[in-house]
């Protein structure tokens, strides 16, 4: 029996299951700006029905939200999905940023 992993840490970030609980710091961080150039997440954003969404709805094998140690605050979401094509079976991994830590990727190795 394999035992699921529910959290990874790096140094700098915490990876953890997305939670209804989150909802509300989503919605902060989810603004129309951050998405679109992301055609697979409608605007106006509705951090309520996305939240549902993705933990009703999707099985992706990573759906975590991104969480930076320094003031232990959900900055962003990270998802990684198997697709299983004719062609193959192909890993497509996604993620995104409030806007307000995009500068601070660009400036500071926060994945590290």
């Amino acid at each position: 029996m394999t035992e699921e992993i529910t959290q990874f840490e790096t140094v700098r970030l915490t990876l953890r299951r997305l939670e209804h609980a989150d909802t509300e710091r989503i919605k902060l961080l989810g603004s129309d700006d951050v998405f679109e150039m992301m055609p697979e997440i409608e605007t106006p954003f509705d951090a309520s029905a996305w939240v549902k969404h993705k933990l009703e709805n999707e099985i992706p094998l990573i759906g975590h939200v991104i969480i930076t140690k320094k003031n232990n605050r959900v900055i962003g979401y990270l998802q990684a999905t198997c697709i299983v094509e004719q062609e193959g079976i192909y890993l497509s991994v996604g993620y995104w940023l409030g806007q307000n830590y995009v500068s601070v990727t660009l400036s500071t190795p926060i994945f590290a």
